[in-house]
């Protein structure tokens, strides 16, 4: 395979999801209230929309570190964002 054939790799936003475990051709509606979460969710919807959706091994951590992570995730498109008092609900397919 010569440097023009070779596949492309792109770097997507990680969305750590708590008592949710997502998979392929799916649809999955959810709130978002983490900053962190909120801002790659906005990053994803200015851009292609694909973000990767991972579960997070314990809920009651707030700020998941990888250690804190499943190491499969599924990339998955936003379909909609609505934002209500400080949480955006989601809608995506996986």
């Amino acid at each position: 395979m010569t440097k023009s054939q070779s596949p492309s790799i792109k770097e997507l936003p990680l969305i750590p999801m708590r008592n949710i475990v997502t998979f392929p051709q799916a649809f999955y509606t959810f709130a978002i209230g983490r900053t962190r979460s909120k801002a790659a969710i906005d990053e994803t919807v200015n851009t292609d929309g694909l973000a990767i959706f991972v579960a997070q091994k314990r809920q009651e951590v707030d700020d998941p570190k990888p250690e804190d992570l499943f190491t499969i995730g599924t990339i998955a498109r936003i379909r909609r964002v609505v934002k209500l008092d400080g949480e955006s609900r989601v809608a995506i397919t996986a």
